[in-house]
């Protein structure tokens, strides 16, 4: 999924002669399109995963190490309802 985000079909089909696949690849991650994509889905992945039991102890330092923890207490999709999701988009922009 991480290399799907990456778009590396788009670097090679137009970028590979103009920038460095690192380049490339700070590009990316640090637009803010692609920042505020990764929160707002990470905001409903996390929280449904947890739901259904598959964060485990052994598995929790690693999304403490990436910063996934922040959206463990969200609500997973047996929970929201589309006013819930509008607001909270409305708060982010």
């Amino acid at each position: 999924m991480r290399n799907r985000f990456l778009a590396l079909e788009v670097y090679e089909e137009w970028f590979e002669g103009i920038m460095s696949r690192r380049a490339w690849k700070s590009f990316v991650t640090e637009t803010p399109g692609m920042s505020q994509f990764r929160q707002t889905m990470f905001s409903r992945l996390v929280p449904n995963l947890r739901a259904i039991g598959l964060v485990s102890p052994r598995i929790v330092p690693r999304y403490e190490k990436v910063g996934l923890t922040r959206y463990m207490n969200g609500l997973a999709a047996d929970r929201l309802d589309g006013a819930g999701m509008i607001a909270d988009l409305d708060r982010v922009a």
